[in-house]
């Protein structure tokens, strides 16, 4: 599978049937619906309460070690998550709530994907201004 099979596979959504089944049910008490946002806006009423965040860093973390178990040594290709000729593990999640991409690769297998991109200041960049 070539890096641009894997392009096309992230962007066709190519998902981990484990991903595909937590990630969205566990998304679910930070949906936008009316019962969640009550719920949250009691939660936040207790300062030592950290809220819906340390959900999304329980989802975060769930979904790094899913990646962490992937053996970027195997030799079977896995279609839509594992390209053994790259050695890349990927994975795509969503729901209403969170979207989540992942990579498990060597450096030099991501250098083929060009430049690194400058997050600090493209958050900078951004004209999106709270009203």
């Amino acid at each position: 599978m070539s890096s641009a099979r894997n392009f096309n596979a992230y962007n066709n959504h190519a998902t981990s049937p484990c991903l595909q089944s937590v990630i969205p049910t566990a998304s679910l008490p930070i949906e936008d619906t009316k019962d969640n946002k009550v719920g949250w806006d009691s939660v936040v009423l207790d300062p030592d309460e950290e809220g819906a965040s340390k959900l999304v860093k329980r989802l975060e973390k769930y979904a790094m070690h899913y990646l962490n178990s992937a053996d970027l040594r195997e030799e079977e290709d896995y279609p839509e998550y594992y390209d053994a000729s790259e050695k890349i593990m990927m994975f795509h999640s969503h729901s209403n709530a969170v979207t989540m991409t992942g990579m498990k690769l060597y450096p030099n297998t991501l250098a083929k994907y060009g430049a690194r991109i400058n997050i600090k200041g493209d958050f900078f960049r951004n004209l999106v201004q709270k009203s």
